[in-house]
């Protein structure tokens, strides 16, 4: 199995994962695709924003994780100006891709700040 298939099953993985991808100038919603087995089946950038705010939505991310075959999903995205603190919007869409992922059966695993 490639490293790009191993298991990334805890936020700790995940953050690892990313780390040195996300753009520290501009937020950024990234996507981790998990199949049945907790393995990580895709990685990808799926929104770019502006140093304050990314837009997103919800058909655009399930559209990633259908074509994946995804039983689970994280999100991950940055906060350019270094608080990782949640926002009231990123605790909105969360519980919003959390309510949408059981409606769908793919279920939402983490949603990190970065």
């Amino acid at each position: 199995m490639t490293e790009c298939f191993r298991s990334v099953n805890t936020s700790r993985k995940i953050y690892e994962r990313i780390k040195n991808d996300i753009n520290p100038w501009q937020e950024e919603l990234w996507l981790f695709a998990f199949n049945s087995e907790l393995q990580l089946i895709k990685k990808e950038m799926i929104f770019r924003g502006t140093a304050d705010i990314c837009l997103v939505h919800p058909r655009d991310v399930f559209r990633h994780l259908i074509m994946a075959n995804a039983s689970f999903f994280a999100l991950i995205h940055n906060h350019p100006s270094g608080n990782c603190k949640p926002s009231r919007a990123d605790q909105k869409i969360t519980h919003r891709f959390t309510d949408l992922g059981k409606m769908m059966e793919i279920f939402l695993i983490d949603h990190l700040v970065v």
